[in-house]
């Protein structure tokens, strides 16, 4: 008898994987990456954290997906706070999995937490952001990739810290790709992935939907590695405009 299929999952991978349902891709090397959709309820307890419902939003999209199992502090969010605005952000608490799910609770010390967040207006297409000592968000549009750099320091450091929060437009068609360290960190011999490798990934994408950019980013670092990067949590988060003008020419050349 076969092993069964669990939420498009290989029938090689173990049911023990897939804690909640989950939509799966496989990647070359027969890894899941995994998916959250809007529409998916776990059928029984969850494991803390609780993943999180992506927001279905007015002309953009918002995914995110991580390769393998959770070992470290990754953590990703959304939230709609009004018929307008979702925020967004992508945390990475200091330390395992089996020390930082404490921190939920209680911490008794300090505890560095980069965190890139970010809240985006459906009504003009733009993103007012912080970024707390995580690696740069990655905005490409029609002019390139710009880094939106750190800026301030890392949650949980001081109590009093302050981040600045600029605002970012997001034209249509333009994309915003947010990725773990753990992901810039994956090694061939002594050489890292790196955010330029990520940079160069994103600009040469054919996939134009939030889940392929987030698809492109865990591939890329896996081709490099040559090998599963189960080194550390890897995760991505994408943000998408819709491009209207290329659907509607889409949209007649069918018709």
């Amino acid at each position: 008898m076969s092993a069964p299929h669990i939420q498009g999952l290989s029938p090689t991978l173990p049911a023990a994987v897939a804690p909640w349902p989950l939509a799966v891709l496989t990647s070359p090397i027969n890894c899941p990456v995994r998916f959250l959709f809007h529409h998916e309820k776990s059928s029984r307890p969850l494991p803390e954290p609780v993943q999180a419902e992506v927001p279905e939003l007015r002309q953009a999209e918002l995914a995110a997906a991580y390769y393998g199992e959770r070992q470290g502090g990754d953590r990703y969010d959304f939230v709609r706070v009004s018929p307008t605005r979702v925020l967004f952000g992508l945390l990475d608490i200091a330390g395992r999995i089996e020390e930082n799910g404490a921190i939920m609770a209680a911490e008794g010390g300090i505890r560095s937490c980069p965190a890139f967040a970010g809240c985006y207006n459906e009504d003009v297409g733009t993103i007012c952001y912080f970024n707390a000592g995580h690696t740069p968000g990655l905005l490409r549009d029609t002019i390139g990739i710009t880094e939106l750099p750190a800026t301030g320091l890392p949650l949980g450091l001081f109590s009093h810290a302050t981040c600045e929060a600029p605002l970012v437009a997001l034209p249509p068609g333009a994309a915003l790709l947010l990725v773990s360290r753990g992901l810039l960190e994956g090694r061939r011999r002594r050489e890292e992935f790196g955010l330029d490798r990520v940079k160069s990934g994103l600009q040469q994408a054919t996939g134009e939907t939030a889940k392929e950019l987030c698809v492109t980013a865990i591939d890329g670092v896996q081709q490099f590695m040559r090998k599963p990067p189960v080194h550390n949590d890897v995760t991505a988060l994408a943000l998408v405009r819709t491009n209207n003008n290329v659907r509607t020419a889409n949209s007649k050349h069918s018709g």
